[in-house]
């Protein structure tokens, strides 16, 4: 419910879950402040309006926080119920606080994820929310101290993952995630018991299938006739400026502004590990980039409407990045092309294409920003510019 007794200077209220037990009444509090009417108080269920604080996607996250904090606070009421029928409301509170102690799992990591959040690092707060999601249900809701996680525990959640059909890289991402909130507990200095839980379980990536188009279908996207398709322009173009920039990632062609381009380079931070890159803008560059040379800050038209909230402009990627691929999909139907089309794949495309012209893989590796690859980079000196140039000036004549 909203408590509307303590109205904030915005006229939003705090969200709380009350209690009542023997005509005692406690409040627990969210971290969540709403208006009025983003809240069904018939369902219990945050909505987005469009005066509201937060958008669709928001208000879906949020419910599902708020449902998974009411199953804890029933899974504890259930408890109690069984072991102390006599309790108090001032015994569940008690017992509430406990529970909220940092030295349990789910606590812990709800923490990071808003301090996350907070921080704009959207991405990792959604790993970690999807891993926390996954671990509740090997665990049934039930939350657990850092302490009670041994070596047993993460073998049986894996075990519970292939079990459950899931792929092998896919229990590698929980299981890292899992382990970088472990890991991050300790080095907050929570009791966590044990001596590395993680060590007798291996958590390596398999091999997947690696999709590059080749130069041909390369082509033939590059000349297809879209002119009466706005949206699919858009989309196919986006491709082709990931595959001419060295596999530039969605979101960083989606947050490049005009003042990145300056005497002809476009200079940039990779948002993924913040490495400083360069990309010489080339003929094929060119002519994208003055197709879309209108009013506002951005080189192209994805993120017009973020301009707000970090976790807003967030939303607006994620969307554009769907908005994007779905087209996308639509072009290689067009063209009877059988490899599925994301815009990630215009980055393996380039690297493909690369090696194929007998580049060496430490300047591919180079050219595509990579700074953990140890295969690769042990060895490697920082490239001169112009030799990425040159080999991104020949990967781009299509």
């Amino acid at each position: 419910m909203l408590n509307k007794s303590r109205a904030l200077h915005d006229d939003r209220y705090p969200l709380v879950f009350q209690f009542i037990h023997r005509r005692r009444k406690k409040l627990i509090y969210t971290p969540y402040k709403l208006f009025e009417e983003e809240f069904d108080d018939s369902l219990s269920v945050v909505r987005s309006v469009p005066s509201g604080s937060c958008s669709r996607r928001e208000a879906k996250e949020i419910n599902a926080a708020l449902k998974e904090k009411r199953r804890e606070i029933a899974e504890l009421l259930e408890r109690m119920e069984a072991t102390c029928p006599g309790f108090t409301a001032d015994d569940f509170m008690q017992n509430y606080r406990c529970l909220q102690d940092g030295n349990y799992l789910f606590t812990y990591a709800g923490r990071q994820i808003a301090a996350l959040e907070q921080g704009g690092r959207h991405g990792t707060a959604a790993a970690y929310r999807s891993t926390v999601r996954s671990l509740g249900e090997f665990t049934d809701g039930a939350d657990l101290r850092f302490g009670e996680i041994d070596g047993q525990f993460v073998r049986s959640y894996q075990q519970f993952l292939y079990t459950r059909g899931v792929s092998a890289n896919t229990v590698c991402f929980y299981l890292r995630n899992f382990r970088s909130l472990y890991n991050r507990a300790a080095a907050d200095g929570v009791d966590v018991g044990h001596s590395n839980p993680f060590r007798a379980v291996p958590i390596r990536i398999g091999k997947t299938v690696k999709r590059a188009l080749s130069r041909d279908n390369l082509r033939r996207i590059a000349r297809l006739d879209l002119s009466d398709s706005p949206d699919l322009a858009l989309a196919r173009d986006i491709f082709l400026f990931s595959y001419y920039t060295r596999g530039m990632s969605f979101v960083d062609i989606a947050h490049l502004r005009k003042r990145n381009i300056t005497d002809g380079v476009i200079a940039y931070y990779r948002s993924k590990t913040k490495q400083y890159l360069q990309v010489t803008v080339t003929e094929p560059l060119r002519e994208l980039i003055g197709r879309y040379a209108g009013e506002g800050e951005y080189i192209f038209p994805l993120l017009a409407a973020a301009e707000g909230e970090q976790g807003e402009s967030y939303g607006h990627y994620r969307s554009a990045l769907g908005f994007i691929n779905r087209r996308l999909k639509k072009i290689v139907q067009m063209l009877r092309i059988t490899i599925p089309l994301t815009t990630y794949v215009a980055r393996h495309s380039w690297a493909t294409a690369a090696k194929e012209l007998g580049t060496p893989v430490s300047v591919i590796s180079e050219g595509l920003g990579h700074t953990t690859e140890k295969t690769t980079r042990i060895y490697l000196k920082s490239f001169d510019h112009s030799v990425i140039d040159r080999v991104n000036e020949e990967v781009s004549r299509l």
